[in-house]
């Protein structure tokens, strides 16, 4: 597993000297998503929906153009993203 590469892709700043530290902490959640119990869908429904939480705007801290300033592509003051969800066609 490559620290480096991961942190890239997360785009999180991670220094040599904590590279062992953040390898095995990874390691760690591996092994325990792992022994996680597996769960019957047997008797779920496919369209089954899962309760959502309340969307609640918290102030973290970070201005807005300092959000936008790290993220890789940006349009209007919003960032944008690929579609990871395709569209259902309607029949």
């Amino acid at each position: 597993m490559n620290i480096q590469h991961i942190a890239k892709l997360a785009r999180l700043e991670i220094s040599a000297g904590d590279t062992n530290k953040w390898q095995s902490e990874m390691e760690e959640m591996i092994k325990m998503a792992g022994e996680l119990p597996e769960c019957s869908t047997a008797d779920m429904l496919p369209d089954s929906i899962m309760p959502l939480r309340d969307d609640v705007i918290k102030d973290c801290g970070i201005s807005h153009d300092e959000m936008l300033k790290n993220a890789p592509v940006t349009r209007d003051g919003h960032i944008c993203v690929p579609k990871t969800v395709p569209v259902k066609e309607k029949n």
